[in-house]
């Protein structure tokens, strides 16, 4: 048997039980990163996700249960989604003290970007965006500017992300003057050897 540490990156998906994490965790998994992306139903229905909040719920606490670290991605910002949808996603992370406080836990907010090779471009008009521009000084840019026919403007999407998505505003993550609230993984001593070597030599 090895003795292997990983990480994965995973759906909330329904078949994702608890007997299947605890598989996982028994194998040496010691995070699970997922792409939320969105924990309003509209909004991950009209992402075609395929899934339902209640499936974000059970594994998320069954994650917590059986000590496997959680990180998730979400996106503020996706086109039609209102300010209370966002705010709904948000509000998953920041009352859930059984989540944000678990051990290894983590969260990054994305600003949604309309990128030049992104699936949504096949129909944009079918997600709610009525123009698209492209900067005139930008031609190799890969993203655009885009106009909503309703939901949240690009502008008002990002004034709800720097509210609620930098580093130290949000409840979730540690002022950014404080240390990291955990300690290191005792499982890697030859990168902390690595780390003092270097430190004594100067290189930090």
């Amino acid at each position: 048997q090895l003795d292997i540490k990983w990480t994965c990156e995973m759906r909330f998906e329904k078949n994702l039980s608890r007997e299947l994490l605890a598989s996982m965790r028994d194998a040496g998994c010691l995070k699970i990163v997922f792409g939320l992306e969105s924990f309003n139903q509209r909004i991950m229905d009209f992402m075609k996700k395929g899934i339902k909040q209640e499936w974000v719920r059970r594994i998320a606490g069954d994650c917590v249960d059986l000590g496997l670290a959680v990180h998730c991605y979400i996106i503020v910002g996706f086109p039609t989604e209102k300010e209370e949808e966002a705010l709904e996603t948000m509000n998953f992370i920041v009352e859930n003290k059984k989540l944000h406080e678990s051990y290894g836990f983590s969260c990054q907010p994305c600003l949604f970007d309309l990128e030049k090779e992104a699936p949504i471009m096949n129909d944009p008009g079918g997600y709610g965006i009525r123009r698209i521009m492209r900067p005139s000084a930008e031609d190799l840019s890969l993203g655009f500017f885009y106009e909503v026919q309703e939901g949240m403007t690009p502008d008002e999407a990002e004034r709800l992300y720097h509210v609620h998505g930098q580093r130290g505003a949000d409840p979730t993550e540690p002022p950014a003057s404080a240390p990291y609230p955990h300690p290191p993984l005792a499982h890697e001593p030859r990168i902390q050897e690595l780390y003092d070597k270097l430190t004594t030599a100067g290189y930090h």
